[in-house]
């Protein structure tokens, strides 16, 4: 997303992602979700158990807006996850 915007000087619309695990920590969530969150959508199972590593311990953060499916394969916003 970073190279399209930056390097070669194309729009982003938006960025979708499935089953993401954490990928920066809490300063690089901040700053990518001032830029981009409502461009991002974080899809979760909440059966999946990929989103939930590394293991929370402060450094490590999701970004984006986070959208969960539950067991009925319902899509909820923010179940606590």
């Amino acid at each position: 997303m970073a190279r399209l915007h930056f390097e070669e000087n194309r729009p982003v619309y938006g960025l979708n992602t499935f089953g993401q695990p954490r990928t920066g920590d809490r300063a690089f969530a901040r700053a990518f979700d001032a830029d981009s969150r409502d461009l991002t959508f974080r899809f979760v199972n909440t059966s999946d158990a990929v989103p939930r590593v590394p293991p929370r311990v402060g450094l490590d953060s999701h970004e984006g807006t986070f959208l969960c499916f539950d067991e009925p394969r319902t899509l909820r916003s923010d179940p606590g996850f």
